[in-house]
């Protein structure tokens, strides 16, 4: 009788049970490698999170032009980042002008995080 209702326990095996050994000749377990997965999704979603305020911040205190500068510049919404000479070229004015441009929006985008006590970290 406890040999049958052993084997259906036989499959199962507990998380801190050794997997293997690393490249370092440490033992790891599933634990340690369900723990590590679960810390890069939380990151992955505190990121999404923290894009999405940036992103309102940005859409509520600069005008369009400076909006989709820094988009080109910094590659925000999934989209490559470009130089300024690039974007200039893609805008059809100077690399200087984008470089103000980049400047002023940047600190309205400090002021407004400061004033209204954003936590971005």
């Amino acid at each position: 009788m406890v040999l049958r209702s052993n084997k259906k326990y036989r499959t199962t095996f507990s998380l801190d049970e050794p997997l293997g050994i690393d490249g370092d000749g440490n033992e790891f377990s599933l634990i340690d490698v369900l723990a590590e997965n679960q810390d890069s999704v939380f990151r992955q979603v505190e990121l999404k999170m923290l894009s999405q305020k940036l992103d309102e911040v940005m859409k509520n205190c600069l005008t369009s032009r400076e909006y989709k500068i820094l988009q080109l510049r910094y590659g925000l919404g999934e989209k490559p980042a470009y130089t300024q000479l690039k974007t200039a070229e893609m805008l059809g004015i100077s690399r200087s002008y984008i470089s103000r441009i980049e400047k002023k929006a940047l600190q309205k985008i400090r002021e407004k995080i400061n004033k209204e006590d954003y936590i971005l970290d």
